[in-house]
Order: structure tokens, then C-alpha cells, then sequence
């Protein structure tokens, strides 16, 4: 079964989710500009992976991660390829991640296309059931030192090139 991965910024998920019942009508506008923000193009960029074992996706997290201009605190959730391909409208893409990992993985990278608001907000939907669900799985919350072990081991492996990463990286590194 194959998943999508998106960093997101859970707390600011979570912030209402007490005080309104969990709807895709009371997301706060805050997700959509800060974690859900479909640039260029209304594409959204997602990553696709094979297995829903944390352990066995750490090449693409390595990739995700490192395209950051340093290691910092950072949520990503998984969700269903399934559950999007039932999202009526929306396109998933191939296209070649922009991060420093060898193009085995970058070619790991979609964009999900012709996006609106309907389509956005059930994308969104879909990824608040899972960032308000404590108990979920499918929500990976690293703080910056597993940040920094992680893309550590995909430079130590060579699948990420540490000359083009960020400064901060380069120097934690």
C-alpha cells in the first residue's frame, strides 16, 4: 500500500481542535498559509512512499527534512494514497524532487495538481484526522536532534549530498 508524506506544523492543527468539533469548515485559515500553501502553480508537493513503517522511509524523510534551511523541530504525517485518489479532481504528478538526495529518491517526490478550495479542503480534511488523532500513527514528531540524526544517516549513506544543503545543516553536520 503506498503513502504520501507532507511536513506540517501540528500544533497549529491542533490549536482548535478542542474548541470546534474536528470539520474541515473549522480548520484555521493559518493551515492553509503556513502548512498547506499550494505554490507554484496550486501544487501542493508530497512525497511518496511504499510502507508505513517509520523505519523503513527514512531516505525520504532524510530528503523531506534536509530541504529545510537547517534541523528544527518537525511533524510529517502519512497519508493513504488511497485516501487522496478519492479526493474527486485531484491530480497526483510525478515530479522530481528539488533537494540534494540522489534522484532515486527525489523521484520519489509528486505534487498533488489542479487544486481549489473544495479540493484543498478535503486534502486538508484528511490530514486534520490524523493530526488531531494522539493516538495516530501516521503522525511522526521529530525534535532536532532526530531531525539531524536522520539526515545524518542519509549523508553517511550518500544519499543526500552535504556540499548543497544549508549553512546551518552543513555546520550541524
Amino acid at each position: 500500500m503506498a503513502f504520501l508524506l507532507r511536513k506540517v506544523h501540528r500544533p497549529r492543527w491542533k490549536k482548535h481542535a478542542d474548541d470546534y468539533p474536528v470539520s474541515k469548515e473549522t480548520i484555521p485559515a493559518s493551515v492553509f498559509s503556513k502548512c498547506l500553501a499550494a505554490e507554484p502553480d496550486n501544487t501542493l508537493s508530497v512525497w511518496m512512499v511504499e510502507s508505513d513503517d517509520w523505519d523503513k522511509v527514512t531516505d525520504v524523510l532524510g530528503a523531506l527534512l534536509s530541504t529545510t534551511d537547517g534541523p528544527s523541530r518537525a511533524y510529517i504525517v502519512m497519508i493513504p494514497l488511497e485516501s487522496v485518489e478519492k479526493i474527486e479532481g485531484i491530480e497526483i504528478q510525478k515530479s522530481s524532487g528539488q533537494t540534494q538526495a540522489i534522484p532515486e529518491i527525489n523521484n520519489k517526490h509528486r505534487d498533488l495538481a489542479e487544486l481549489n478550495f473544495s479540493r484543498l479542503g478535503e486534502f486538508a480534511k484528511t490530514v486534520l484526522d490524523e493530526v488531531t488523532n494522539d493516538k495516530s500513527t501516521k503522525v511522526l514528531g521529530l525534535n532536532e536532534r532526530r531531525t539531524l540524526r536522520i539526515v545524518k544517516e542519509c549523508v553517511d549513506k550518500d544519499l543526500i549530498n552535504p556540499e548543497g544543503l544549508g549553512e546551518r545543516w552543513r555546520q550541524k553536520l
